[in-house]
């Protein structure tokens, strides 16, 4: 019985070892399997640095309109917000005090030309001294010079509209007094198109120039980007910021636009030097400049975590340069969560 009791140890023995091997085994074979992945070429190529901007949107032209001189509104004829046309009558000042002095200068200028022909067949008859016929003439030209100011005064006793726009503001009312060169309306005008100005500082000013192209959005139309184009850019900082001002200019749109609308988008300046770029899915546990990606060097079958520094974000291309890759590196672009360094994997075309 005590061989039979030892052959039984052994077997029990013999099987608990073979069944931690087996489990020691199971992790390595597991640790070996190859995961699938897709691989993507490191490029060189030129591409566009955008410039994160944020402003608001007026017309191109806006325009302050007031009268001449001052005196008591008679008819204001439009309401804040209405469209207006060129040449539209917006508001007029009472014109009895302004025609009244019309017709002084014109009677003014009447009895200086009686003066000066009087004056001057005086001369003739060598009745009146050459200096009496020159001051008639003075006082003649005095009085049309007169004359024009009260007609111009009277002409700008009204309010045109100078382009076709809209009345962004009204500022006052009718049967209101209202002072010489005071503000009645605020227009923007539709002739021109839509700008949105800028604040950009001066790291990011150098590299903007007139016609780069810019990508807006506003939070009226969330779901719809606007195109636009640098037109301006400001030689000197605003005092109060210190940043410099850029314009965007903003084609005709099917959307309505007003003036007041905040816009956020980007610059898209002129394209770098070629440069190292991978796609942005190639990127793993980046920190500020530093991450890192899976290479898979030609040939091989097993991957190698390397760290880059991350030079710029290319939203535009979804890609991003890096330094740290020679340029013949392939990197991988889906299946990078699962890996780790040393890894094999099965490239999935």
């Amino acid at each position: 019985m005590k061989p039979v009791s030892l052959l039984l140890a052994l077997g029990i023995v013999m099987g608990v070892a073979a069944c931690q091997s087996a489990a020691q085994d199971s992790p390595k074979q597991a640790s070996e399997t190859a995961v699938p992945v897709r691989i993507a070429p490191v490029r060189q190529v030129a591409l566009q640095e955008p410039i994160h901007c944020s402003g608001v949107l007026t017309a191109g032209t806006e325009l302050t309109l007031s009268f001449k001189t001052g005196g008591l509104i008679e008819r204001i004829y439009v309401e804040e917000g209405a469209h207006v046309r060129r040449g539209q009558l917006l508001a007029k000042l009472n014109l009895a005090e302004i025609d009244a002095q019309v017709m002084q200068a014109q009677q003014a200028l009447e009895k200086a030309q009686r003066d000066r022909q009087r004056a001057e067949n005086l001369y003739q008859d060598s009745v009146a001294t050459l200096e009496q016929v020159q001051n008639a003439r003075t006082a003649e030209a005095v009085a049309e010079a007169n004359q024009r100011i009260a007609l111009f005064n009277q002409q700008h006793s009204t309010i045109y509209a100078p382009q076709s726009g809209r009345i962004l503001k009204k500022f006052v009312e009718a049967n209101e007094m209202i002072g010489p060169a005071q503000a009645v309306f605020k227009i923007a005008s539709e002739e021109t198109a839509w700008v949105v100005n800028v604040g950009l500082a001066d790291r990011e000013v150098v590299q903007v120039h007139a016609g780069d192209s810019a990508f807006l959005q506003f939070d009226a139309y969330p779901a719809d980007t606007f195109t636009a184009v640098v037109t301006q850019i400001a030689e000197a900082p605003t005092p109060a910021s210190g940043t410099y001002e850029v314009e965007l200019q903003l084609p005709p749109a099917a959307r309505l636009l007003k003036s007041g609308f905040v816009a956020r988008g980007r610059i898209l300046s002129r394209p770098t030097a070629p440069q190292t770029v991978v796609p942005v899915e190639a990127l793993v546990e980046a920190d500020a400049d530093q991450g890192f990606v899976y290479q898979l060097p030609d040939g091989e079958q097993r991957v190698q975590r390397t760290p880059v520094t991350i030079t710029a974000l290319y939203e535009e291309a979804d890609a991003v340069a890096v330094q740290g890759l020679p340029t013949s590196a392939q990197v991988v672009v889906e299946g990078a969560p699962y890996l780790t360094d040393q890894a094999p994997v099965h490239v999935v075309r």
